[in-house]
């Protein structure tokens, strides 16, 4: 841990449940280590990306059992919230299995359950582009939830997968908060109305979300967090102004982080995809400020010693920084 973490924040992060909504990057112990380094005790470390067939999402979710098996002592696979109170009482950590996008899914229904029984415990429905469920965030129209789209968020509340609306269109995410009978995630994203780059969550989605018991997890990604034009970066605090008004918005129970932290080793794949293929949600971004400032990937021991230093009580930083999203996770995964 960083010496610019009090000793107090320190503490308080070390006793805690820390959860981050959202880890990218493929399965490696680098990554592994990195989060067990940290003090993060479980995460949405996503499994399968937006492209990938049904058989590319099967042979990773299998490839992230190997490594986690590998490693017995460091980490489990999370399919309950009692999975992640067991990690942390044994100083392991959970990984919850999660895809960004529904592609895998391939107009399949019965391939949902399938993924279920071999770890998936939550589904984004969108990839910033439109897919068989519903329209991304990039889209230049938006109809919503596609009757296929309706089904699989019926499926998801039967079986109990936590649904995501990251990177989702408005309309397509209200949809689905309204539909689902169980409350939903938005892992990993920014406010609009602080910045609006085209991935941040808008007032009213929040809204509905935490009207239904759901949490949004606050994203580091620099550009999500503030400008990026001419080499800025913007800094924890900013980042720290975004847990702020979502917690002023809906309250202190649907708010958590989701950092979108990256593996940096693999950078040359970064400015090659996203920085090539989304620049409307990158800005001025470069690999060495794709954080912003003062957040190192997974060191989230900085959002609780800034959040400290904001005033918060230990209470709603614990909240904040894991407690949240084990209760949706609870709730959603029903045990």
């Amino acid at each position: 841990m960083s010496l610019e973490v009090s000793t107090e924040a320190l503490a308080l992060h070390r006793r805690s449940i820390i959860i981050d909504g959202l880890v990218s990057g493929g399965s490696n112990d680098r990554i592994l280590n990195s989060l067990m380094e940290h003090g993060v005790t479980a995460a949405n470390w996503s499994v399968s990306g937006h492209e990938d067939d049904h058989m590319t999402a099967l042979m990773k979710m299998e490839e992230r059992r190997w490594l986690l098996e590998a490693f017995p002592e460091k980490a489990l696979v999370a399919l309950t919230a009692a999975d992640i109170e067991r990690a942390k009482e044994e100083g392991r950590f959970a990984c919850v299995m999660g895809f960004q996008g529904a592609a895998s899914l391939e107009e399949n229904f019965n391939l949902l359950a399938i993924f279920w029984r071999l770890g998936l415990r939550l589904l984004q429905v969108t990839y910033s582009e439109r897919n068989h469920l519903g329209y991304g965030c990039l889209e230049p129209e938006d109809r919503g939830l596609t009757h296929f789209g309706r089904q699989i968020v019926r499926d998801c509340n039967r079986l109990g997968i936590l649904l995501d609306v990251a990177h989702v269109g408005v309309k397509t995410s209200l949809d689905t908060i309204e539909l689902s009978k169980d409350p939903i995630a938005l892992s990993h994203a920014g406010i609009y109305a602080l910045r609006p780059n085209p991935r941040n969550a808008r007032d009213e989605v929040i809204k509905a979300l935490a009207a239904r018991g759901g949490v949004i997890g606050l994203a580091a990604f620099s550009d999500m967090v503030g400008d990026t034009t001419k080499g800025r970066c913007p800094t924890i605090e900013d980042y720290i102004n975004h847990l702020d008004y979502a917690v002023k918005l809906v309250g202190i129970d649907h708010v958590g982080v989701g950092l979108d932290a990256r593996d940096a080793s693999g950078g040359w794949r970064w400015e090659n995809t996203t920085l090539r293929r989304y620049p409307e949600i990158c800005g001025g971004m470069s690999l060495d400020r794709h954080h912003a400032r003062g957040m190192v990937a997974n060191t989230s021991a900085h959002i609780t010693d800034a959040l400290l230093r904001r005033g918060y009580t230990e209470g709603d930083v614990q909240k904040i920084m894991g407690l949240n999203w084990l209760r949706l996770y609870r709730q959603v995964w029903r045990g």
